[in-house]
C-alpha cells in the first residue's frame, strides 16, 4: 500500500527564517524541514489541513521546492496564506506524505502546547520512549522509528479521519475490495502500478472536497423506514437466457423475465409475495428481415441477443405496472434503466432485424402509436417508415416509461464504467466550479489509471452517503448511423446517482427517470439503502437479488429440461422407424459442445 513520511516540527522554528521570510511569502511557499522522505522534487503533490474555521483545504497542483537548506511546499495564494495563518497559531506542525515517489498526498497538521498528542501517547504508551526521539520536537525531527511512527500516524488519524481519508483506506484494505484491486492493477502498464492507490485517492479527496455540498447521508433506521413503506408494494425485475445444451453450438434462445413483487407488512404469505415470469422466444420477437437490404449479411448474434434482452426487460415493466390492479409504489430493475442503444440496426456491421409486427400487435404496441411518439423515422426501400426498427421501438419504450406515474429505478452493481465520474466533472465545469483545464486533468489520470466508478466512489463515499442526481446521457447522435441519429437524439436522459451501503463494500449507481423531489429522492435511497442491509456482508437491493435467482435458468435445470427434450426427439424418431434418421440425430446429440467440430475458427 501507501508508503508513508512522517516530520513533526515546532512551529516557532519553522516561522524564524528571517532569511527567507519574505521570499516564502512572496512565492507562496511553506516550508517543512530538511527532509521529504520517499518523496521527489518533482513529485506530483496534494496538500490537506484545516483552516483557522475547521473547514478542510485541499491544494492540488502542489509542488516542492527547495530554498537555501529547506523544502518547502508550494501553493496557491489562498491556500498559502490560509497555512501560514495556521502557523502562526500554532505550536507544532505535523507533516504528514503518503502516497509515492511520484504522487502523494502531503497532510498538515496544526495543534497547541496544550492538545498536541504528545502527553496523551506518553500515558498511554511509556515504552515508546518520545523523549528519546527528540518528542515534542525542539526544531523539526524526523519520525521514522516504526513503532512510534506507527502510534502518531494512528493518533493523527483519529483526531481527524476525514482529513486522512480514513473512510477510503478502510475500504481499500478490504480483502475482497483488495483482490479486485489488484487483478486490475495488473492489468496496467508496470511504471503504473506503484502510483495507482495513491492516485485513486488523491482523485477521490479531490473529487470529494469539490462535491461536498452535494453529498448527502441516510441514517440506518430499520422501523422507521419499513413503517413509511407498511403495506405499499414493491416490485423488482430481472431477465435471463436460456438454451438448450444438449444441442450443442446453439445460441441462447429464450429469454425470461422475472417481477418479485413485496408487501412490507403484509402477513397473509398469499397475499404478501407474488412472481410474474415472462417468456420469450428470440425469434418471435426480433425476425422482421424484410428491413435489411445487403444482399450477403450475417446479423451479429450478440448483438440480437442484447438487443432482444434490453427491449424485453422494459417492455416487460410497462406491461407488468398498466396490467397491475394496484400499481407498485416502485419498480426496481437490475441493471440500467435505459441502455446505449445506438448501434442494434439493421445496417452494417450488426444487421439487426426488425421488431416482429406480429410480436408488437401481441404487447399492444401499434404502428401509429410509435409514429405518432418518434419523429424523423428514416424510410426502407419504399419510401415507408421503419417504425419496428429496434431503435424506434426501444425509443418508445423509454418514452412510455418516462411517462409513468410510478417511479422506476435501475440498480447497476460493480459498474467498471466510468460514466457517472465524466457526468459529474461535466456537471462541476458547466456550474462554473472547476475550469476545463481542471477536468482534463483529472480525466487524464482515470483514463491513465483506468479507475472505474466503482473504486472511486468507494473512497469517495463513506457508509450510507449518496450524491444528488444528475443527468446522465447514455444515448449520443453522433454513435449513430446517419439515417438513425434524428431517432437517437430523442433519447430521454436519465438521471443517476451513486450510493454505498457499507464501509468495505463497492457503491452502486441507480438510474431513474427523472430527478425526485428531496424528500421523494430520500426515501428512495434510504429504501435502497436498507434493503441492502437486511443481508450481512451483501450491499445490495435484496428483492432484485431474489428477482435475478427467479428469472435466471440455472444449469442444472437447463441440464434437467434438455434431457426431456432429448428423450421426446429419441421418442419421436422412434415412432417413424426409419433407421437412418435414428443414427443422424444420435450422432447430432452425442455431440459435445467442447467437440472439435464446435471448437472456435482461428
Amino acid at each position: 500500500m501507501d508508503q508513508k513520511f512522517l516530520l513533526a516540527a515546532a512551529s516557532a522554528h519553522l516561522r524564524s527564517e528571517p532569511r527567507h521570510a519574505k521570499l516564502l511569502s512572496q512565492k507562496h511557499l511553506f516550508p517543512i524541514g530538511d527532509s521529504i522522505g520517499f518523496l521527489t522534487a518533482d513529485a506530483d503533490i496534494q496538500v490537506k489541513f484545516r483552516d483557522s474555521g475547521g473547514g478542510l483545504i485541499i491544494a492540488d497542483d502542489a509542488t516542492i521546492e527547495h530554498i537555501g537548506d529547506a523544502f518547502c511546499l508550494k501553493m496557491g495564494k489562498a491556500q498559502f496564506d490560509a497555512a501560514a495563518l495556521r502557523l502562526q497559531r500554532s505550536d507544532y506542525v505535523f507533516v504528514v506524505a503518503e502516497g509515492s515517489s511520484q504522487r502523494a498526498a502531503v497532510i498538515l497538521c496544526f495543534f497547541s502546547s496544550a492538545t498536541a498528542p504528545f502527553e496523551n501517547l506518553d500515558q498511554e504508551q511509556p515504552a515508546l520512549r518520545l523523549s528519546a526521539f527528540d518528542l515534542p520536537p525542539s526544531e523539526v525531527t524526523i519520525v521514522d522509528a516504526p513503532p512510534v511512527k506507527a502510534a502518531l500516524y494512528t493518533s493523527l488519524a483519529k483526531s481527524d479521519a476525514q482529513l486522512f481519508s480514513l473512510g477510503a483506506q478502510t475500504f481499500l484494505r478490504s480483502p475482497h475490495i483488495l483482490t479486485h484491486l489488484f487483478s486490475h492493477v495488473m492489468s496496467l502498464e508496470s511504471s503504473d502500478h506503484v502510483s495507482y492507490i495513491s492516485t485513486l485517492k488523491v482523485v477521490a479527496d479531490q473529487l470529494r472536497s469539490l462535491l461536498a455540498r452535494r453529498i448527502r447521508r441516510v441514517e440506518k433506521n430499520h422501523q422507521e423506514l419499513w413503517s413509511a413503506f407498511y403495506g405499499e408494494s414493491i416490485s423488482f425485475l430481472d431477465g435471463g437466457v436460456s438454451r438448450i445444451v444438449s444441442l450443442p453450438g446453439t445460441e441462447p434462445m429464450g429469454i425470461r423475465v422475472g417481477i418479485y413483487t413485496v408487501t412490507p407488512g403484509e402477513r397473509d404469505l398469499e397475499k404478501r409475495e407474488s412472481w410474474n415470469l415472462r417468456s420469450y422466444v428470440l425469434g418471435d420477437v426480433i425476425s422482421d428481415k424484410s428491413l435489411i437490404t445487403e444482399q450477403t449479411y450475417q446479423t451479429d448474434t450478440k448483438r440480437l441477443q442484447e438487443a432482444a434482452r434490453y427491449i424485453l426487460e422494459p417492455l416487460s415493466a410497462l406491461l407488468h405496472i398498466e396490467a397491475a390492479k394496484e400499481k407498485p409504489r416502485l419498480l426496481l430493475l437490475h441493471g440500467p434503466l435505459q441502455n446505449a442503444f445506438a448501434i442494434y440496426d439493421e445496417l452494417d456491421p450488426s444487421f439487426i432485424p426488425g421488431v416482429n409486427k406480429d410480436f408488437l400487435a401481441s404487447v399492444g404496441i401499434r404502428q401509429e402509436d410509435i409514429i405518432a411518439a418518434v419523429s424523423d423515422l428514416p424510410k426502407d426501400a419504399r419510401g415507408r417508415p421503419v417504425w419496428n426498427g429496434c431503435i424506434a421501438v426501444y425509443l418508445f419504450i423509454m418514452k412510455r416509461l418516462h411517462a409513468l406515474s410510478v417511479p422506476l429505478a435501475g440498480v447497476i452493481e460493480r459498474g467498471g464504467a466510468t460514466v457517472f465520474a465524466r457526468a459529474v466533472l461535466r456537471s462541476l465545469v458547466d456550474e462554473g466550479t472547476i475550469p476545463p483545464s481542471t477536468t482534463k486533468k483529472i480525466n487524464d489520470r482515470i483514463s491513465r489509471y483506468e479507475i472505474g466508478d466503482e473504486l472511486l466512489f468507494g473512497c469517495l463515499l463513506g457508509e450510507g452517503e449518496y450524491l444528488e442526481p444528475l443527468p446522465v446521457p447514455k444515448n449520443f447522435k453522433h454513435r449513430a448511423h446517419d439515417r438513425w441519429q434524428p431517432v437517437v437524439a430523442q433519447f430521454p436522459t436519465p438521471i443517476a446517482t451513486m450510493i454505498k451501503c457499507a464501509a468495505t463494500s463497492f457503491p452502486y449507481r441507480v438510474e431513474m427517470t427523472s430527478a425526485p423531489n428531496p424528500d421523494d429522492l430520500q426515501r428512495l435511497m434510504s429504501l435502497l439503502y436498507h434493503m441492502s442491509r437486511l443481508l450481512p456482508h451483501y450491499s445490495f437491493p435484496v428483492g432484485i437479488d431474489i428477482a435475478d435467482k427467479y428469472a435466471k435458468i440455472p444449469d442444472w435445470l437447463s441440464k434437467g429440461i434438455s434431457a426431456r427434450l432429448t428423450a421426446n426427439v429419441l421418442t419421436k424418431v422412434l415412432e417413424t422407424g426409419d433407421a437412418r434418421l435414428l443414427m443422424q440425430v444420435r450422432r447430432l446429440l452425442a455431440l459435445s459442445p467442447r467437440d472439435f467440430f464446435f471448437r472456435p475458427k482461428a
